[in-house]
């Protein structure tokens, strides 16, 4: 003990816990400075101090270690042996593996996972009323949570087939980014013992998109579906990271689907990050705004690219519907927070996606249309334009600051507040755009012009057709750009001053300033929007909602908080068509989790309305303050959901 406080005590002063070579070799007392001691300085020494070796392990231990190995293994082949013997004998030879997509051995891109021998069948001594669930094996011990065992989830050429099937009819309507004749037939010449390639990513995407949704076996949990497309997820984003393609690409954003409908915002918002990383390195701007122009010539205006022109019409139209879509994801995902400062300014002369009725045709088919030229945009085209060019001067203006500096070089001078002159200004500006384009968009829904046929395209069940899910994206998504345009200019927040007093604080009692009026313009097209979101929710089919883009919830959820928070600061009811706002989010949470978690809040702050509402865990006061966006609070809307639902917190 008491050597060991020397030995910090000299550390403490700088000295070395040993003497310095010189010394030792010379047999000279070292006083063990550093960086050089007495003696070495004296005599201009090279003064070096060797570290001092680490400890060993103590006399015994590996063979104390090799002793206890051997017990460990007597009593795990002990305690195998009573587990087979306890099971029929007929059982005994299954082995399968974890759960995943079965690929072959030797794919450096995804990681190998260990095998777990398990029972394909339930053993006798379950009941018919106490099986275990299908694809879930118990093992023994009724109290051990590791008896249960996931079958492994293999890929047939059937399945693929099916899961495709789903795809095209369910989701691509709203996100076409793949090509569904190439897609088919790739599935049906597929062979499910071949290599893993790129093409196989987009399977497995596809795969973990609807699995939470839809398995062929019905009797699987919805936590082992969850796991088994968390899983898929892992591996198509370790394939991205390794190999970088354009079926990679595509993989990425449509898991990224499944990653927002979850409410997974920072692992959406990091896919997206990747996903334009990706597209960047592929040349997938240039080959939009330059049409290849720059690929491999070095005379061109553009700064060259070293990469291959694009061979097949297929090939052109899916890099450009690949760089639009994370664009879109990445405008529409952020609309309304300041931060998203990546947001790409508008390519106004870049070629769009060509119709989805000509996307659907044959390689022959699609290049005449490519060589024709001809413009015939589709629903998602124009959910692109508005995404990528109307939005992006809404994210321009919510980016510049709140308050101008001061024009005097005078840095006393009392800062200049503009929300009541040039900042309202500029709003109506921005919102007099996106009013036009509302209005140009509720024109051709009227007339339903060749061009824009597919607008009503989409058709259900039901004997007459619906509206594009797209068509209702879009006007959700323009009718949140004006409450998120307008939300925080009306109330106006008051600027504190140097000393964190604000104008109004009782500390500043020389200052009479009355509180902030309401703006009543902003409060009107607030409410205008809310109402007209809910008119079209209202209008809109259950099927189309929870079949619809994910990214529709936030928009019906802005609209919904705003009509919450606004009339509880004004005090003031809260209008009936509300409630249509809940309702569709009620609907879309059959499919999205995200939905559901938003509901709960807005049914907690419908009750909390009540005079005679007393809840354990209230909202966050930041739901009321209309100078946050949604989006700011999320994470603090999702930490309070799990907390009511007793939900452990997820990193």
């Amino acid at each position: 003990m008491t050597e060991s406080l020397s030995t910090v005590s000299r550390s403490a002063h700088g000295l070395s816990s040993s003497a310095c070579v010189v010394c030792r070799q010379r047999k000279t007392k070292c006083d063990r400075r550093r960086p050089t001691c007495s003696f070495c300085q004296k005599y201009d020494f090279d003064c070096t101090y060797l570290l001092p070796r680490k400890a060993g392990l103590r006399a015994g231990y590996v063979s104390q270690l090799e002793q206890r190995i051997a017990e460990l293994e007597a009593r795990f082949e002990s305690f195998q042996q009573e587990v087979w013997q306890s099971l029929p004998q007929s059982q005994g030879d299954t082995v399968a593996t974890a759960p995943c997509i079965q690929t072959k051995a030797g794919d450096p891109s995804v990681p190998q996972v260990p095998e777990v021998a398990q029972v394909s069948q339930p053993s006798s001594h379950f009941s018919a009323g106490d099986a275990p669930p299908v694809g879930l094996t118990q093992l023994d011990g009724d109290d051990d949570p590791l008896a249960l065992v996931a079958e492994p989830l293999e890929l047939t050429q059937a399945m693929a087939a099916e899961y495709c099937a789903i795809w095209f009819e369910k989701y691509h309507p709203w996100f076409p980014i793949l090509h569904q004749p190439s897609l088919v037939e790739y599935c049906q010449q597929w062979d499910p013992t071949s290599d893993a390639t790129s093409s196989l990513r987009r399977l497995q995407a596809i795969v973990a998109v609807i699995l939470p949704d839809h398995c062929p076996n019905a009797g699987l949990t919805p936590a082992l579906r969850r796991q088994w497309s968390q899983r898929l997820r892992h591996e198509v984003l370790l394939a991205a990271m390794h190999n970088l393609c354009m079926e990679n690409l595509q993989a990425l954003l449509i898991i990224s689907i499944v990653e927002y409908g979850e409410g997974n915002l920072s692992e959406f918002w990091n896919l997206m990050a990747l996903c334009k990383r990706m597209g960047t390195q592929l040349g997938l701007r240039d080959l939009v705004a330059h049409n290849c122009q720059n690929f491999g010539v070095s005379f061109s205006q553009a700064p060259p690219r070293m990469l291959s022109v694009p061979t097949t019409a297929i090939e052109l139209e899916e890099k450009t519907r690949a760089f639009w879509a994370a664009e879109a994801l990445d405008s529409v995902s952020t609309l309304g927070v300041a931060w998203n400062l990546g947001v790409s300014k508008p390519e106004l002369a870049a070629s769009l996606p060509c119709s989805d009725d000509i996307w659907g045709f044959s390689e022959a088919l699609l290049a005449m249309y490519r060589f024709g030229g001809v413009d015939s945009p589709s629903c998602f085209s124009l959910f692109v334009r508005l995404a990528t060019r109307d939005l992006w001067h809404v994210h321009h203006f919510l980016q510049q600051s709140y308050y101008s500096q001061p024009s005097s070089t005078d840095a006393t001078a009392a800062p200049v507040d503009v929300p009541s002159n040039s900042r309202q200004r500029e709003c109506m500006v921005v919102d007099q755009q996106l009013l036009e384009w509302q209005q140009d968009f509720q024109r051709l829904l009227t007339v339903s012009t060749p061009p824009y046929t597919d607008l009503y395209s989409y058709s259900t069940t039901e004997s007459s057709q619906a509206k594009h899910p797209n068509t209702i994206l879009i006007q959700c998504t323009v009718d949140s750009a004006i409450i998120s345009l307008y939300q925080r200019y009306l109330i106006p927040a008051v600027r504190p001053y140097d000393d964190g007093t604000a104008v109004g604080d009782e500390r500043r009692d020389s200052v009479a300033s009355a509180p902030p009026k309401p703006w009543e313009h902003a409060a009107d097209r607030c409410q205008q929007s809310c109402d007209h979101m809910a008119e079209v929710l209202r209008n809109a089919s259950d099927e189309i909602l929870t079949n619809v883009n994910p990214l529709i919830i936030y928009s019906i959820f802005v609209a919904g908080r705003f009509s919450i928070a606004y009339h509880h600061t004004i005090g003031t009811e809260v209008p009936s068509k509300t409630h249509f706002i809940i309702y569709a989010l009620t609907v879309c949470g059959k499919r999205w989790l995200l939905a559901r978690q938003l509901r709960r809040v807005l049914d907690a702050a419908m009750w909390e309305r009540s005079a005679s509402a007393s809840t354990a865990t209230p909202l966050p006061n930041e739901f009321y303050d209309l100078q946050y966006h949604a989006l700011d609070i999320a994470e603090a809307l999702k930490r309070w959901d799990e907390a009511i639902q007793g939900v452990a917190p997820t990193h």
